[in-house]
Order: structure tokens, then sequence, then C-alpha cells
């Protein structure tokens, strides 16, 4: 993971004050700022990539990614055109060899006069594939996102990280299945950091749904390694510095000579902790730009050694990541 300051060029996917996570112009997932990070984003996340599984025409199997430029052993798509038109994202990915196009549209809603469903932490995304070919075409859809629970910046934009005990759980029902994100320890100077993500996908006859879990330190080789085999039970808690889970969907699609496939896709986030004030950084000065607008019990509260939970809008809606995800899935 990379941490810096700035925001490279993509549309911001969230809701209105609950973060966002970015689709950059490139056709990757770019800035990372829904641990409560705006101030100081990931812009390198390397658990969380779009990717694709085929046959060139040599007739040896490779993993393209879904993206301008290659990473490692992995190739990047041959051609991108991206369109960015807020709250949409846009992309087209193409390669040559093997011969192979598919679309992404991502999403969140921002509707004038909805506060409600205009504040959802999440996105979705929706994969739309074509067999133009006059052979039947199989391909597998890798998408993976790494657990970040516990990982943010102090006041002073010091970056800390503690993945301590967080867990990566399969979850099925009767039209979705995937993956909900469980904190672990965290990092105990980070409870705004400290929190759950839902990764689901909709299921579907033509899109054959596998689960994984990998360690993003263990690289390319370690992801390979997941993906020949099942989800892990008992499920692996992270460690910091030693196991820093991801999550992945993977399917196993097949498409007929001139069909088409839609898969729709959602991620939900969930950071119930947003304290502010005392050790959280407020300093004099900014308690008193702020003092007009809060209690003034609550400013000498959050000016002592104790810091005021102010949480998030959301929260009065949804008890979870899961929670979250019934919603974003409304607008699939």
């Amino acid at each position: 993971m990379k941490f810096a300051l700035g925001y490279p060029t993509g549309v911001p996917l969230g809701g209105i004050g609950t973060g966002m996570i970015e689709l950059r112009s490139d056709g990757r997932i770019g800035t990372v700022g829904c641990n409560n990070n705006w101030s100081a984003p990931f812009t390198e996340t390397p658990g969380c990539f779009f990717a694709v599984g085929m046959k060139n025409f040599e007739g040896k199997e490779e993993i393209r990614l879904l993206r301008d430029g290659d990473e490692g052993a992995w190739k990047g798509m041959d051609r991108i055109r991206f369109r960015a038109e807020y709250p949409f994202a846009k992309v087209v990915y193409a390669c040559c060899n093997p011969v192979f196009e598919t679309e992404l549209t991502a999403f969140c809603p921002n509707i004038p006069h909805e506060n409600e469903d205009s504040s959802i932490p999440g996105a979705r995304f929706e994969f739309v594939f074509r067999n133009s070919e006059r052979k039947p075409l199989s391909l597998r859809l890798y998408l993976s996102w790494e657990h970040l629970s516990g990982c943010g910046a102090l006041p002073d934009r010091t970056w800390r990280c503690d993945r301590t005990g967080n867990r990566i759980v399969p979850v099925s029902e009767e039209k979705w299945e995937g993956l909900v994100f469980l904190p672990g320890e965290g990092e105990k100077e980070l409870p705004n950091a400290v929190g759950e993500y839902a990764l689901f996908a909709e299921k579907q006859e033509k899109a054959k749904l596998s689960l994984h879990w990998w360690n993003v330190l263990e690289g390319q080789e370690g992801f390979l390694k997941a993906i020949g085999e099942g989800f892990p039970a008992p499920t692996p808690e992270g460690r910091e510095g030693n196991c820093h889970p991801a999550g992945v969907l993977d399917f196993e699609i097949s498409l007929d000579p001139g069909e088409r496939l839609v898969l729709p896709v959602a991620l939900s986030w969930y950071m119930p902790n947003h304290f502010a004030g005392g050790a959280a950084g407020m300093d004099e000065e900014m308690r008193a730009k702020l003092a007009p607008m809060h209690q003034e019990e609550e400013m000498e509260y959050g000016a002592g050694s104790e810091r005021v939970n102010y949480g998030h809008f959301y929260e009065n809606r949804f008890a979870g990541a899961r929670e979250n995800m019934a919603v974003i899935r409304r607008f699939v």
C-alpha cells in the first residue's frame, strides 16, 4: 500500500459525507478515502483491482488487468476508453490477443432533494460482456478488494495501519452472493478507520461464482495460488506486517456467439466512528470556528482529553455494510 496526499484524475464514488473510492481515467481503482481518511487518502492499494483470465491465440492462459498499463507479470488492456459523467464513470476495456471487450459503468446515487439515497456508503459496478465472435467465449472475471479496516492517518497526517484480527466471511443469499469484511482489533489510535466492507454480486446462470481469500503480501503468486483453491475454513485472520487479507469474487463466464451478459456488483463500507476534538487534533482555532455549529457542552467535551464521536448520518439508517448493500442493490 502507498500513502500520498492528493487525488489522481477520476470519478469519486460514494454518498455525500460517507467517504469515497475512485475509478480513475486509466480504468483502475485509484484513491480510497472511505476510512474517514479524506485528508490523507490511499492512492495505491495493490489488493484492490479488476482483472480477466483468458486464453490467448497461442492457447496460453493469462490474466489481463482491467486497466491501462502492466503490473508485474500481468498485462493491462490494449485500449481504454473512459467517460466521466458524475456520478457515473463509464469505461470500455479492450484487448487484441485474445479479442475481448467489456464495458463497466460505476455509479453511486446523487439525487437532488433526496438526502438518504444520496448518502449511501457504497457504489455499484455493472459489467457488460458481449461475445461478438462466431464461437463460444469463456473467460474469468476477478474482482479483488483488500481488507483495509484499521488503516488510516493520525491528525498530523502520519499514516498508521493495523489489520490485526481482520476477517473475511462468505455469505450467500437468495439472489446475491459475496463477502463481508469484518474488523479486528484495529489501531487503537485510529478508531475512525475501523469498520466493515461488503462485496456482493447478483447470481447469474452464465456466471458461476467462486469466492477466494488471499494475502496481499504474497503478491501475484499468492493471488494465483488462492484462486486455484476454495475459500479457507476457518478464515485466517489478518496480522499487520504478516498477513494482509483480501477477498476475491471469481466468475466463470460462458457466452454463446452473439450473447450478452450484464453482471451487477455492489461494494459498500461502514465506518461507524467519527471522532473529533481533543486528542483527535482539533486545536483552539478550529474549535473557535466550529463552536457556532455545535452545542457548547459538546465543544467543551471535545476540547478535553476525551473526544466527541459525531458518527455519520448513514448510521441512522444502517447497522453495517451488509445492510447498506440492500439499498445499493435497488439501483442495480
